[in-house]
């Protein structure tokens, strides 16, 4: 294509001018901020002892709850007279059901009205802090976190420019995102000591260890040694062909133990038909803790999806890991157990090498782990 000499200057200068205007918009947005969401920055850090209600947002996804739960158990032992409450998503809040560590946790829902209300509620309880974990985003959560604690403080990560919208700024440059999470505790509170991030812990009611050791009886899986497969990864880019999965599943099969092939709810008939295809277990459960619990009974776990990976990680089971071009394994990888990183050339997880796979597999399954 050949552009033209004038037209091109008249691209270039259109372009200039509309950065041009985009960066005085954020800087007036800024400078309104500065005026009317200014949190008082550079307060002294919080005493334990002084903290009795505390807020965790973190309305995002089942695995960024998940690996929330080493600041939720840091926070109960450094500050044990404290109620923590979590500020969650309808997809997330489950993850933390009947969790004895959580006085109150809070949905925030999709609509204005409903987002009113839970403001409201939150407002009422007088949060002494509130910790800012969502820590892809930043503006409009660091506002959120004001409204919700007005006579309280805020924490969350450092953002050049922003910082006068928190109390307190945390230093979250560390590789995983457990790591980074876990650091903005100690951006707010006086540490007498350096504070170590425990392992991830999730705690499944007796009412679901009952109904999945039930269910694991009635399938054949009760006291044998078996391999889960999750073929769900909440996009198609993300997932393996139903072919694939057939093949990776027969290819499990090798070592000696079951195959149960399982997925999200909505998964339940691919995971039918890929376990009926295989000669493998379907095993799809409706609740996030009993199929915690599930895998909490497995001897390996395969997934290209970073939720069931973390929940893995929390209940004990080496996990093979499958992950994009772009999918981070750095930052989410699993975390606490023996694990392989399978990281596909392409951002198609379908692209996978199977081979690499099972050698990943035999290596945990020989306990030959890093």
């Amino acid at each position: 294509m050949v552009v033209r000499t004038d037209s091109y200057g008249d691209f270039c200068r259109a372009v200039t001018q509309s950065r041009s205007s985009t960066s005085i918009r954020r800087r007036a947005v800024l400078a309104l901020l500065r005026l009317f969401a200014s949190r008082g920055h550079g307060e002294p850090p919080l005493d334990p002892a002084s903290l009795h209600r505390v807020l965790l947002m973190r309305y995002d996804r089942i695995g960024d709850m998940v690996i929330t739960t080493p600041l939720i158990d840091a926070l109960k032992q450094i500050a044990p007279q404290c109620e923590i409450d979590v500020l969650a998503s309808p997809v997330n809040a489950s993850v933390l059901r009947d969790d004895p560590r959580i006085a109150h946790t809070w949905i925030w829902p999709n609509g204005i009205r409903g987002r009113l209300r839970t403001i409201r509620a939150c407002r009422r309880r007088r949060y002494d802090l509130v910790l800012q974990l969502i820590l892809g985003r930043t503006t409009l959560p660091a506002l959120l976190a004001g409204l919700l604690a007005p006579h309280g403080r805020t924490v969350g990560n450092s953002v050049a420019g922003q910082e006068f919208m928190m109390n307190y700024v945390s230093n979250t440059a560390g590789e995983h995102f457990s790591d980074r999470t876990f650091a903005v505790l100690s951006g707010a509170v006086a540490l007498s000591a350096p504070l170590h991030r425990p392992p991830y812990r999730l705690i499944v009611p007796e009412s679901d260890r009952r109904s999945v050791a039930e269910r694991l009886e009635a399938a054949g899986l009760a006291g044998r040694r078996f391999i889960v497969l999750n073929i769900s990864a909440g996009t198609p880019d993300r997932e393996l062909s139903d072919h694939r999965n057939i093949e990776l599943a027969r290819e499990l099969s090798q070592f000696g133990c079951l195959v149960a092939v399982t997925g999200a709810p909505g998964y339940r008939d691919t995971v039918e038909r890929i376990a009926a295809a295989s000669g493998s277990v379907p095993l799809v459960f409706g609740s996030i803790l009993a199929a915690a619990e599930a895998l909490g009974r497995a001897c390996l776990l395969v997934s290209p999806d970073t939720g069931t990976i973390h929940v893995a990680s929390a209940m004990g089971t080496p996990v093979v890991a499958l992950f994009p071009n772009s999918g981070n394994p750095a930052g989410w990888r699993p975390d606490g157990v023996p694990y392989r990183v399978i990281a596909v050339p392409s951002e198609l997880v379908a692209d996978v090498n199977l081979p690499e796979v099972i050698v990943a597999v035999r290596d945990l399954i020989d306990g030959d782990a890093g």
